[in-house]
């Protein structure tokens, strides 16, 4: 059989898309979980983007939702950084 344009592309329809979907099935299994690391534990952080209100009403807020602590931006003018 010549090799056509039109060859080129069932044969490759054919056998080039089952190897790619056959290759998937390795990424479908679940990774094992890592070994936990004795002294190590992942903390989680609240973040302040677009919250509007005082600080003191946002540290209050992540405490009781549970949260390790909170991530916000260091303010670059030197009147709100004091």
């Amino acid at each position: 059989m010549p090799l056509s344009r039109r060859n080129f592309l069932a044969l490759t329809a054919a056998t080039g898309g089952y190897t790619f979907l056959n290759s998937l099935q390795g990424f479908a299994k679940p990774l094992p979980a890592p070994a936990a690391t004795q002294g190590f534990r992942l903390l989680i952080f609240a973040t302040n983007w677009g919250y509007t209100g005082s600080w003191a009403e946002f540290a209050a807020k992540i405490k009781d939702l549970g949260y390790d602590g909170a991530e916000v931006w260091y303010p670059s003018a030197a009147e709100e950084q004091r």
